[in-house]
């Protein structure tokens, strides 16, 4: 095969030859070009929807409160600062899981903590979104896996909205 295409192009005129080095150097430098351009469309097409997603990242923080907020008076009651331990201590206990808590301690104004000790994980994450519900924000979760099957270890770091 080589040698058939070494004698056609022995065959050729310079200026077929002229021609047909013109338009493979011709195809050769379109094909960088093409290359280049779409890897430049692709890196404008990531950086527009990067600059899209930090816009959407910043616009979240100050919305988040006001959802909460919004769907825990939908809920009609509403946990605030004030009333943060009161009322977690409450639900806990309309939970059933007062006798599972092992400390709990009001850190800051807002911010209380909790820790279980061999807790059903399902009621504890279903106690959790209750909780969230009525304007509650889990600042910290640390499960980890007690004896017993589906039952964990917690410590949770809890804060009111307002």
């Amino acid at each position: 095969m080589k040698e058939q295409l070494l004698q056609y192009w022995d065959k050729l005129q310079s200026r077929e030859k002229k021609l047909l080095i013109g338009a493979g150097v011709f195809i050769i430098l379109m094909l960088l070009y093409l290359m280049v351009q779409s890897s430049y469309q692709r890196t404008s097409t990531v950086e527009l929807n990067l600059k899209k997603e930090q816009q959407l990242l910043a616009w979240m923080p100050p919305v988040v409160d006001q959802i909460l907020l919004s769907r825990s008076q939908e809920q009609g009651e509403l946990i605030t600062s004030a009333n943060l331990l009161a009322q977690v201590e409450r639900s806990m206990a309309d939970a059933g899981l007062s006798e599972l808590l092992a400390t709990l301690n009001l850190v800051a104004d807002n911010d209380v903590q909790l820790a279980f000790n061999d807790v059903v994980y399902e009621s504890l994450v279903a106690w959790l979104f209750a909780l969230s519900k009525q304007g509650v924000i889990v600042k910290e979760f640390v499960a980890t896996k007690a004896e017993a099957i589906g039952e964990v270890n917690a410590n949770i770091s809890l804060s009111a909205v307002s």
